[in-house]
């Protein structure tokens, strides 16, 4: 039974191909999250429920997204490991982002957004901001999937394990204090500085059009069906 992504709940695990492969997302966001974001970002959010692998942020030790070497490796290694009709479905968006990296940078929203496919999830996104920390940027709003604070439940919907054990995972955020830390998601849900030259887990997220058909397995998780000229299977 084949069903429209943008009907499938938040919370929800969809279970999509890496290499020919299935891996579990989970859908953390339906819809445009704010007025901050551009149009582009209006679809199904997801985000890989686990971490893929481990990755320095930039070894040139600077935290601007912009040039950085980990959003080269999501917009062309880990974006070339989903199979074909995966790729055509994923939009290609402007996320909310800080120019030039933390100390003397500028918070872009809209459609001055960063353009790409694949990206990591911000301080916002999953619900931290300057009341937590001066040092946050700001980079957008808070998911659907996710819980703002430092409560023990929102600490556990940020956990992420690599090889299943809680790992620390990095997001798109530089500490806006300085030039070379970026924030990540500590092994306990909660929050940390890192310098962008260390290795840290990668989760990609990735925005598609919530009118992409799925197949309906059991329970909660889907797989996305394969494109035909003459519409979907």
């Amino acid at each position: 039974m084949a069903q429209t992504l943008g009907n499938v709940a938040v919370g929800a695990i969809v279970k999509l191909n890496e290499n020919g492969s299935p891996v579990e997302y989970l859908v953390v966001n339906q819809g445009l999250p704010s007025i901050l974001y551009d149009g582009s970002c209006d679809g199904t959010w997801l985000l890989r429920k686990d971490i893929i692998e481990t990755r320095v942020w930039f070894s040139d030790n600077i935290n601007e997204l912009e040039d950085s070497d980990i959003q080269k490796w999501l917009n062309d290694t880990m974006l070339n490991k989903y199979d074909a009709n995966l790729r055509s479905a994923i939009k290609q968006v402007k996320i909310p982002y800080r120019f030039d990296g933390g100390l003397g940078g500028t918070n872009f929203y809209g459609d001055k957004g960063l353009l790409c496919k694949i990206f990591l999830l911000s301080d916002e996104e999953v619900g931290l901001d300057t009341a937590y920390n001066p040092d946050f940027p700001e980079n957008g709003s808070k998911l659907n999937y996710f819980e703002r604070g430092t409560s023990p439940s929102a600490y556990q919907k940020r956990i992420a394990n690599l090889n299943g054990t809680p790992y620390v995972w990095c997001l798109r955020s530089p500490v806006t204090s300085e030039k070379i830390a970026v924030w990540a998601i500590a092994t306990s849900g909660g929050f940390q500085r890192r310098d962008a030259e260390l290795l840290a887990g990668v989760r990609p997220a990735f925005g598609a059009g919530r009118w992409e058909h799925f197949n309906c397995t059991t329970g909660t998780c889907f797989y996305l069906c394969a494109r035909r000229s003459n519409g979907w299977k």
